[in-house]
């Protein structure tokens, strides 16, 4: 019988008919068995596969927009003079020096300007003339209602 048995669903197989051992003899004559994949490797020059994922990359970040700090009025209030947070309010007409600066424009600017000029001016036509009609409904509503 075999020296290694092997007992699969109750039946004894011997080793020996699936694998071949190797003789002390067959390795003195030159016989080599297969090589590992790291011999290979190392005799192609070839190194172990790298995958694009796991390479370092420099980290690309968005600069960071922070909102501005809003302070409550009632705590601003509260403050010492030099804490105070100085809010300067956009403003609406422009200033003396603003106005005082030379403004010369293309002629194609002049022309778009006025374009615009004219789109708003009707837009403001017709707006105040939808607000009349709307009044002169209400008038009529109320007048029906009392």
């Amino acid at each position: 019988m075999c020296a290694v048995m092997v007992v699969v669903r109750k039946l004894k197989m011997c080793m020996a008919c699936f694998a071949g051992a190797i003789k002390a003899g067959q390795a003195r004559e030159g016989w080599a068995g297969m090589r590992t994949v790291a011999q290979l490797r190392r005799e192609l020059g070839v190194g172990p596969p790298r995958d694009s994922d796991s390479l370092y990359k420099p980290i690309e970040r968005a600069p960071r927009k922070f909102n501005p700090l809003k302070i409550p009025k009632t705590l601003q209030a509260q403050l010492p003079f030099k804490s105070k947070v100085i809010n300067f309010p956009m403003r609406k007409r422009e200033t003396l020096e603003q106005k005082r600066a030379i403004k010369v424009r293309e002629p194609g600017e002049r022309r778009a300007d006025a374009l615009v000029h004219a789109l708003s001016a009707i837009r403001n036509a017709k707006t105040q003339k939808r607000r009349e009609q709307q009044t002169r409904r209400r008038e009529v509503m109320l007048l029906h209602v009392s």
